[in-house]
Formats: C-alpha cells, sequence, structure tokens
C-alpha cells in the first residue's frame, strides 16, 4: 500500500515537472519573444532549465524504485527456492533416519 501510494505521488510530481519546464520555458520565450527568434528560443530553453532539472530528479528517483523492486522479488524467489530445498532436505534426512 504504501509503495503504491509513493508510485503515485512520484508519477504526479513527474507530470508537475515536464508542466513546470513547458510553462517556464514558454513563459521565458513570450517575456523575449519581441527581441526575435533566436533569443526567444535560448530563453525557452533557460526558462525550462528548472522543470527538466526535477524531471530528471523524479526519473531518477523512479528508475531507482523499480530496480530495488525488482532486486526485491529476485531476492523473495531465491530465499523461496533455498527455503524449498532445505525442507525437502530435511524430508529427506528424517526419511532416510527411520530406516
Amino acid at each position: 500500500m504504501r509503495e503504491v501510494w509513493f508510485e503515485r505521488l512520484l508519477g504526479f510530481l513527474l507530470g508537475v515537472s515536464w508542466a513546470m519546464a513547458l510553462v517556464g520555458g514558454l513563459y521565458a520565450a513570450l517575456i523575449f519573444s519581441a527581441l526575435g527568434w533566436g533569443i526567444s528560443l535560448v530563453a525557452f530553453l533557460f526558462g525550462s532549465i528548472f522543470g527538466f532539472f526535477f524531471v530528471i530528479l523524479f526519473e531518477f528517483i523512479h528508475r531507482s524504485l523499480q530496480n530495488k523492486q525488482r532486486e526485491l522479488a529476485l531476492l523473495e524467489s531465491i530465499l523461496d527456492s533455498l527455503q524449498r530445498a532445505s525442507s525437502s532436505k530435511r524430508d529427506e534426512d528424517e526419511k532416510l533416519s527411520n530406516h
């Protein structure tokens, strides 16, 4: 439950970051549009840097969370297989000790 809530929050923050990058870039481009297309394009890039920083940050957090979930699932499957092997080994030992 906690992981699902965190993933939803992370997705929301990622969307907000994209919106912030777009709006910041458009706002900066609109302000400098009177000076020409070149300067307006550069202003768009500088205006969207703050939002792009958060996009990269939240994407990095999201990917590391996914990697940790995959690692956890793999470790749980290894532990389960080891426990099954251990219980079957004990069953075989008990059968041999009864004879």
